[in-house]
């Protein structure tokens, strides 16, 4: 039984994850800056040797916090699954900040304060797996700090594959596009907003650049996730998932 720590659990993608990794039999522990979501998570669990960490990835001191209470203890793989999407438009009302801040000074705050506890593993290899978006390989109009923060995510996964590969840290990312959460639903009503229509139409608008004409849904993810974590020769990588949406 492996240890993993999973960032943004407490909805979405990240929650998905954890119940696949669960199921598999491994311990989880839950990290994200809303209790109660992380708790509903934790409760939904049928495994029982899991716990909650609250902190905000945002917030380097919370995160250190957060990991001083492992008291030394060993993870053997992070998932970083927390993120913010839509739009941004420059003004006084810009998101800039706060996407990127989430999304990409987010992601390497909590990477690096729980390395330590990577590195404590004794596994013979271990694991970060970074979601990322298919906004970081395609422009989208008035996305400008979602694309280039999932970008950011992208160096960085190659820059740790190389720096960490003599600590036999494997680290790769996974860029799905349009997938069935309540981020979606978000930029769905954004879109319908937009163009003074329907959530139905706004759907067929999202996805009409997207062969397979769908979004996929969290547990298509997260069984990437399950795979990556079994693997043990990729590293650097960043999968596609979106449904045709970016093929490279």
């Amino acid at each position: 039984m492996n240890t993993y720590l999973v960032s943004g659990a407490g909805s979405g993608i990240g929650k998905c994850v954890a119940h696949q990794i669960d199921s598999e039999g491994h311990s989880l522990i839950l990290l994200g800056r809303n209790a109660a979501n992380l708790q509903a998570t934790l409760q939904d669990l049928p495994g029982k040797n899991h716990r909650v960490l609250i902190a905000d990835i945002r917030n380097r001191s919370s995160l250190q916090a957060a990991a001083g209470q492992l008291n030394g203890a060993a993870i053997d793989g992070l998932i970083a699954c927390s993120g913010v999407g839509g739009s941004n438009q420059w003004g006084e009302q810009d998101r800039w900040d706060d996407v990127v801040t989430t999304n990409l000074t987010g992601t390497y705050n909590f990477v690096h304060s729980f390395l330590p506890a990577i590195q404590a593993s004794q596994a013979n290899y271990k694991h970060i797996i970074v979601i990322s978006s298919a906004m970081s390989k395609v422009g989208m109009p008035g996305y400008q700090a979602l694309c280039a923060s999932k970008a950011g995510l992208n160096g960085l996964i190659r820059s740790w594959a190389v720096e960490w590969a003599s600590h036999r840290i494997l680290v790769n990312g996974i860029s799905p596009g349009w997938v069935a959460t309540a981020m979606a639903d978000q930029a769905l009503d954004e879109i319908a907003a937009y163009m003074s229509t329907s959530r139905e139409k706004a759907y067929e608008v999202a996805v009409q650049g997207v062969p397979l004409r769908k979004m996929s849904e969290p547990r298509e993810i997260a069984d990437l996730v399950s795979y990556l974590l079994k693997q043990l020769s990729m590293t650097g990588e960043n999968i596609d998932i979106n449904c045709g949406l970016s093929m490279q």
